[in-house]
């Protein structure tokens, strides 16, 4: 992840891991590029002036962060964007609680997008979304050859289309035709 970051943000300043899985992926990275990371604490995007007090602290994110930082914030995956946002908000709203200044937050970096519509959403919300690995494009190309066809199209057509999946005659019916037998949830 460091050298995604060093070519995608050359200037960024801090890494920021999203709570929980990002939180291990900015430390590693900061280690190895030597910025220096900080993290969210899980939080209700709602109440962002309650959240921190809620754990005895009086902030969302934990560590430091300076006036002029180009943070980029750090996760492993990415379906469509929401807890992203979500950080973002948290950062947001840190910075005005600690009256910061010209600190700037618009590039999210992944180890996986998932190809689900992030890419969109970050770019309505003018961020810049950065990743390791395309799933849909990249990684189900490679893995297919270690998979059953019928799987590496149920997978491909499900992060199309993840909302025919929930059916449970559709369900049933790939049971079937992958098991010959009984459906089991």
């Amino acid at each position: 992840m460091s050298i995604l970051v060093q070519k995608t943000v050359p200037d960024a300043t801090r890494i920021v891991g999203i709570a929980m899985a990002g939180i291990p992926i900015a430390v590693a990275t900061s280690l190895t590029s030597g910025l220096p990371s900080t993290f969210t604490r899980k939080s209700d995007v709602g109440n962002l002036s309650r959240n921190g007090k809620q754990y005895g602290e009086h902030s969302t994110l934990e560590g430091e962060l300076l006036d002029n930082d180009i943070i980029v914030l750090m996760d492993d995956v990415v379906t469509k964007l929401d807890t992203k946002l979500q950080a973002l908000a948290q950062v947001e709203h840190e910075i005005e609680e600690r009256g910061l200044k010209n600190v700037r937050c618009s590039h999210v970096a992944v180890v996986i997008d998932r190809e689900q519509g992030a890419t969109l959403a970050a770019k309505t919300a003018k961020i810049h979304l950065h990743s390791l690995i395309k799933f849909r494009t990249e990684a189900l190309d490679f893995l297919s050859s270690r998979m059953a066809p019928i799987e590496s199209q149920v997978i491909s057509d499900y992060l199309l289309d993840p909302g025919k999946y929930q059916d449970l005659c559709v369900r049933k019916e790939l049971t079937r035709q992958t098991h010959g037998g009984e459906y089991v949830p």
